[in-house]
């Protein structure tokens, strides 16, 4: 049993209500259920109940045993303080408010069909980290369309927020552009240190050494914290020397990141740091402007040839500095450009279009979506392995998305699919 299941019974009232009583037998009669609420407070806000003839509103808080109120603290929470009614699945434990008052419990054990539970388990059983895996073809094609759609719907305002949160922080579009590539371009293992990066580095200082590859690869290796140590080679002897004007000119020293903070272990050469910030110098002379940069590509081709980008001849023979290689891996590949396109550019331009009201951006970006290829990777094989497969970025970003925010946590009453098994 668990709580959002709760949550689902008491949204939608699938559990019996004649005769409703609480645990001390005084009558309860379901004006209004509430709104859910996804965020910190009680479960359900804005509740009308009826108990034993008197109309309370607030909130109503859901535990699968009445004792979990303490368990969560919410006894010291004041946020709590406004809850009319406890509705759980055991009622093993009284529960009152600090001033004394006991809060009314509805227990919701033997009120709930065997059918709709037993439901819930087959959904709660599942071991193939999709729970709905076995009754997925059984949904009418227009629902998983529907299903998919809202999924992708969700990714693109998850990730929205985020790049807000950027905005928010610097009201400026081109440092929040800057900031998302930069982090993107790190993927999850190294997302922090070129997040810290791109806003350590000023933007007026990327304009200024546009025109010079080298100086861009000293200012952005000097801040990433590359070229404290003695100097490797002649390269690095070179660029020590560039970053250490650099760093006077634009006040650097006391933003720069420690060598330490990237990681390199467990990563395939093609995608250390190093040969990222040298490719991030590369596009940096193509297109000092990282906004424009996201937001002007006419089509896929182009965003796809932007991101066709190689790093600097030194790295043409090292995958770090001092270090040579028998292999080069200078060249950013089609599937990461791809990757940035799918993960980068697409919120950006979403997010970007909807803040300013101009919503061809957020057509834009589900056409790139519609245009590119599927990712792959091991969610998608899951997904395949029930039947669905994934056509375009735009389904796989929306299978990637209810995976991770549906099926892993097994949130499944809140998820479209779920909704629809457990009430067939």
């Amino acid at each position: 049993m668990r709580e959002d299941f709760l949550h689902y019974v008491w949204r939608f009232s699938y559990f019996n209500i004649s005769n409703l009583t609480d645990t001390r037998g005084n009558s309860v009669k379901i004006i209004n259920p509430g709104i859910l609420n996804r965020n910190a407070g009680p479960d359900f806000h804005d509740a009308r109940i009826e108990i034993d003839g008197v109309l309370w509103t607030g909130s109503v808080e859901i535990h699968i045993n009445a004792s979990d109120w303490y368990r969560h603290n919410h006894q010291t929470d004041p946020a709590y303080e406004n809850v009319i009614l406890h509705v759980v699945w055991q009622n093993d434990k009284p529960v009152s408010h600090p001033d004394g008052t006991e809060i009314p419990a509805l227990e919701l054990s033997g009120r709930i069909s065997q059918d709709l539970l037993s439901k819930n388990d087959g959904l709660n059983a599942c071991d193939k980290g999709i729970p709905c895996a076995n009754s997925l073809t059984d949904i009418p094609e227009v629902k998983r369309r529907a299903w998919m759609d809202r999924a992708l719907a969700n990714r693109l305002e998850r990730k929205g927020a985020d790049i807000l949160k950027l905005y928010k922080s610097s009201q400026s579009w081109e440092d929040t552009a800057r900031t998302w590539l930069f982090r993107n371009l790190g993927h999850k293992v190294n997302a922090e240190p070129f997040e810290r990066l791109a806003k350590a580095v000023p933007g007026k200082a990327i304009a200024k050494q546009s025109d010079s590859g080298e100086t861009l690869e000293a200012l952005l290796f000097g801040t990433a914290g590359f070229l404290s140590a003695d100097p490797a080679d002649d390269y690095h002897r070179r660029l020590s020397g560039h970053y250490q004007l650099l760093a006077r000119k634009y006040n650097l020293e006391e933003r720069r990141l420690k060598e330490s903070d990237w990681k390199f272990s467990r990563l395939r050469p093609a995608n250390y740091p190093t040969l990222r910030i040298s490719q991030l110098a590369t596009l940096f002379t193509r297109e000092p402007s990282v906004f424009n940069f996201l937001t002007e590509g006419k089509n896929l081709q182009v965003y796809e040839n932007q991101f066709n980008l190689r790093a600097s001849d030194y790295w043409r023979r090292h995958h770090a500095f001092g270090k040579t290689s028998s292999r080069s891996y200078a060249k950013m590949g089609q599937n990461t450009g791809q990757y940035l396109v799918t993960n980068a550019v697409v919120p950006f331009l979403h997010t970007y279009g909807q803040a300013t009201g101009r919503y061809e951006m957020c057509d834009k970006a589900v056409a790139l979506l519609e245009e590119l290829p599927p990712e792959s990777n091991t969610i998608l094989e899951k997904w395949k392995a029930t039947g669905t497969d994934a056509l375009n970025a735009f389904d796989s970003q929306a299978l990637i998305e209810r995976y991770n925010e549906y099926c892993v946590p097994k949130k499944c009453p809140r998820c479209l699919i779920g909704h629809e098994i457990l009430r067939s």
